[in-house]
């Protein structure tokens, strides 16, 4: 009796550790590399992180080659060769710039997509990876946008990867299909819905669903955010406080704090814009969007529509990437106006993600 409160005394104190602590641990005896490499250790040991200090945490994955994973948080000139980890991709991708999107994130593993049906589960934290099966081909896919999104259904303990398609504009289809995997069944599953507005990109998981942002809509679906419920297996959607104006330059979605921030950049004077950023403080009121930041950018380069933000800090920094053609981050502080230029890598649109570090496996259970 003894023995078994010792060890749940242990395995409390190791769920508190920070997970390349934990990596490192695993050598230490048997006994510890049993409780550290047990599934259920890993959702406590999850919990507990994002219950302390999420943001400690959470890192962004720049999928080119090298792979980078930054700590976003603690970035600067002076700290960028402690905050760019380079890590080495799943070892049966000879490039990984051939995988051009990062297809979700959640609980610490990232979808990887290359040519719209090869899927890799990778954990990039400790480097376990896990090559789906492909999807059998899909009938009448020509001139179909295709979108992505992988989340957690917690009523039966499996991770589900969407692969869904809209029809074109023009289009006479008025499907949307959606191909679904299970990781408990390693199957795929094809389903019909009605026409769901049009989507792209790769989903974000928070609360048990998936939501992209609906950017070019022809209609007034335009700033829409497409749900779909990982367990019903349902489409919805919410309204944002986006702006439909022609001088939006650019707009987006994001998690910032396990909860919805959405944000778009107006065009200002001749050379600027301004950035602006909504949050939805309760989920289950969708109308309860609150404005949290508002700031002018002056004086931009001419290519100031290829500004992307990729993170929001929480000392209100915020990072831009400079366009695809760049190598650039500016690390840009609103209180002075100012930012600092990283120079790191060209990123794509769909190439990076953010995620949590986890011992949680890319296998099922």
């Amino acid at each position: 009796m003894e023995m078994v409160r010792e060890e749940g005394i242990l395995i409390d104190i190791l769920s508190r550790l920070p997970v390349k602590s934990l990596l490192r641990f695993k050598c230490v005896c048997k006994q510890w590399r049993s409780f550290i490499s047990d599934p259920d250790f890993a959702k406590s040991q999850l919990r507990r992180s994002m219950e302390q200090n999420p943001s400690s945490c959470r890192r962004l994955l720049w999928l080119n080659n090298p792979i980078r994973s930054i700590d976003c948080e603690n970035l600067s000139c002076s700290s960028a060769g402690t905050a760019i980890r380079v890590i080495k991709p799943p070892s049966i991708i000879s490039d990984p710039r051939s995988f051009k999107q990062v297809g979700g994130s959640c609980n610490g593993l990232l979808c990887l997509v290359a040519n719209f049906e090869c899927f890799i589960l990778w954990n990039p934290t400790t480097g376990a990876y896990n090559e789906l099966p492909s999807p059998s081909p899909c009938p009448d896919t020509a001139g179909r946008q295709f979108f992505y999104g992988f989340g957690y259904d917690c009523s039966t303990d499996d991770y589900k990867l969407l692969k869904g398609s809209t029809p074109s504009y023009g289009s006479q289809s008025v499907d949307t299909i959606a191909e679904i995997y299970s990781c408990r069944t390693n199957t795929w599953r094809r389903m019909k819905y009605d026409r769901v507005p049009y989507v792209t990109g790769r989903g974000l998981f928070l609360n048990g669903s998936l939501h992209w942002l609906v950017e070019t809509d022809l209609t007034d679906n335009d700033g829409m955010i497409v749900s779909f419920d990982v367990t019903n297996e349902k489409f919805g959607g919410l309204v944002s406080p986006l702006s439909h104006d022609r001088g939006v330059l650019f707009k987006g979605l994001m998690i910032a704090e396990d909860c919805l921030f959405v944000y778009q950049g107006l065009k200002t004077g001749i050379n600027g814009f301004t950035l602006e950023g909504w949050v939805l403080s309760d989920y289950r009121m969708k109308s309860s969007w609150t404005n949290i930041c508002s700031f002018l950018i002056e004086e931009c380069r001419p290519l100031r529509y290829f500004w992307h933000p990729v993170w929001f800090r929480k000392d209100g920094k915020v990072l831009f990437h400079l366009g695809q053609e760049d190598t650039t981050v500016l690390i840009y502080d609103p209180d002075k106006g100012t930012g600092d230029g990283i120079k790191i890598a060209k990123l794509f649109l769909y190439n990076y993600r953010d995620y949590v570090e986890s011992l949680i496996s890319p296998f099922p259970n």
